[in-house]
């Protein structure tokens, strides 16, 4: 059959392209790691200290809560920094290289080398320690591998 002479009708013009479902994908799935980043920022702006509308980052620490504290708080920083980067990335392999343990590391160091922290010399950086926060990075490799 000649296609110029006898053209059959296009039935896959309103079929998204390859590109468009990948779109559609990429902005599902960065909402997806925001929801749950956000949710657990949430969850800290919920703590407060004696009702005052500072964050108290020390909340539900008894032992070891000043040190505990600055590592909630930091954690919380990196999540922020987390969905801003997240936010404005193109592609899920940008999105991926994020939640990489070098390069969380690598943040997470920059977030306490230039915060406004009370870190005396003995402090020792121990990583996230926040299970909450872990998940969610779990599930954010997932997601984008």
């Amino acid at each position: 059959m000649d296609c110029a002479k006898n053209p059959e009708p296009n039935t896959h013009l309103d079929q998204p392209t390859f590109e468009e479902l990948d779109k559609t994908r990429v902005a599902n799935n960065k909402k997806l790691i925001i929801q749950q980043l956000q949710k657990y920022i949430a969850r800290i702006d919920g703590y407060t200290n004696n009702g005052s509308d500072k964050t108290g980052y020390a909340h539900g620490f008894y032992f070891f809560a000043k040190s505990r504290a600055l590592n909630r708080e930091i954690n919380y920083l990196q999540a922020k920094q987390l969905i801003t980067l997240v936010e404005r990335a193109e592609k899920l392999s940008d999105v991926h290289s994020f939640f990489a343990k070098n390069i969380l590391a690598a943040a997470r160091n920059g977030i306490v080398k230039h915060g406004e922290f009370d870190v005396n010399k003995d402090y020792k950086e121990r990583g996230n320690n926040s299970s909450e926060l872990n998940q969610v990075i779990k599930f954010a490799c997932k997601l984008t591998s």
